[in-house]
């Protein structure tokens, strides 16, 4: 997880940067809702630029988008269920936002989340 001031297709680019630093030599399978900064000119170029000549085979990014409102089939929105429900069971003691932010990433944070039943339509599971 990374924090950047607002959703558009820099920060996006700039988070798929930071995945490729987190997993040097992998590839990586991105889900897309509809947000539409995922398909602006930015983004293209972007994967353009990784992809080059290369076949959709040896593609090193790989973008799966999911079926417009659908949040049912989005398997992000367990992982937001999972940091939400954290903090609802830790914000009795919290004075500030700042501290419910903070609570936010620690209970995303806990590995002890990341099997979802969502991953499991995509034959995927994250470890």
């Amino acid at each position: 997880m990374q924090p950047y001031p607002k959703a558009n297709a820099h920060h996006t680019v700039d988070f798929i940067r930071y995945l490729q630093q987190q997993r040097p030599g992998q590839k990586l399978l991105i889900f897309w809702d509809g947000a539409s900064y995922h398909h602006q000119q930015a983004m293209r170029d972007f994967l353009q630029t990784i992809h080059a000549d290369l076949p959709p085979q040896e593609w090193k990014i790989c973008c799966t988008r999911l079926a417009p409102y659908t949040p049912q089939e989005n398997p992000v929105e367990d992982l937001w269920l999972k940091g939400k429900t954290f903090v609802r069971t830790q914000a009795l003691w919290t004075t500030c936002f700042e501290q419910i932010k903070a609570l936010f990433v620690k209970g995303i944070r806990q590995k002890k989340y990341y099997q979802f039943p969502k991953l499991m339509q995509y034959n995927l599971a994250l470890k």
